[in-house]
């Protein structure tokens, strides 16, 4: 694969995540380092106009996150985290990518139940076909309640503001939703999820689209800090052009490391 040289903002976010992982303790309460590695297959690709039409394919991710936080109130932490990951695709090649980004917020444990976060983000996207290229930043806001030791629930808002070398690729997203967790065993877990994603692209004029994605997923503990993952989602496409609506199947299996 062949990339543009990343943009300044790539090369800053870089510079905020070695940042994050060279401060001293006393600034930073507690490191985060998680690498993933995804492999996925969809049945039915759309995001743009441009991309209507499209069938399936499979793609692997692999990614990096790494940041800290530190308390800076009763409860209440402020943390940093820069992250980055590449996408290889074995048909669409036009898709591969490499994005890089960082984010801020600060998180509130109001009590042994309920907690909240509140973050802004900004990310660079390099992709092999540079019209799609972009600058995205936005921010999101959660809130989860811990119901029992083994039963948790979360709800969500995401505003995205991707701005792209060619208006076709170029949108604003909002999206919300509800997930769920329950520990069936130890060291396993089952996740249950639906969110409603809107997209409004700057070209052709006016065009929408709109995600609604139900999932379903496990994670197991396969080793200290190391998990195994499956899933599934089934996402309806609906969109204001006629005759472009459709449903996407969404395959995922993963490993991942935290720290």
């Amino acid at each position: 694969m062949v990339f543009r040289p990343l943009s300044n903002l790539a090369v800053y976010c870089f510079v905020f995540l070695i940042t994050c992982l060279a401060l001293p303790s006393k600034a930073i309460s507690a490191l985060l380092l998680d690498i993933d590695l995804k492999g996925v297959y969809e049945d039915n690709i759309t995001a743009s106009a441009a991309d209507i039409g499209r069938k399936g394919d499979f793609y692997t991710i692999l990614s990096a996150s790494g940041g800290g936080y530190t308390e800076i109130g009763r409860n209440t932490y402020l943390f940093v985290r820069g992250d980055a990951a590449g996408y290889l695709y074995k048909k669409y090649s036009d898709l591969n990518s490499v994005i890089v980004g960082a984010r801020t917020g600060i998180y509130r444990k109001f009590s042994d139940v309920v907690s909240a976060e509140v973050a802004l983000r900004a990310a660079r996207k390099e992709y092999k076909e540079t019209g799609r290229s972009s600058t995205a930043v936005g921010g999101n806001f959660e809130v989860r309640q811990q119901l029992t030791s083994r039963f948790w629930i979360k709800e969500g808002y995401e505003y995205e503001n991707n701005n792209a070398g060619s208006d076709i690729f170029s949108y604003q997203g909002h999206l919300i939703g509800v997930w769920t967790g329950y520990v069936v065993a130890p060291g396993t877990m089952i996740n249950l999820g639906y969110s409603y994603l809107f997209r409004k692209y700057e070209e052709p004029a006016d065009f929408r689209n709109k995600f609604h994605t139900i999932s379903a997923g496990i994670t197991r503990e396969v080793a200290e800090k190391v998990y195994a993952y499956g899933g599934y989602y089934r996402q309806y496409n609906g969109s204001n052009i006629p005759g472009t609506s459709h449903t996407n199947n969404i395959y995922t299996v993963g490993i991942s490391y935290i720290f």
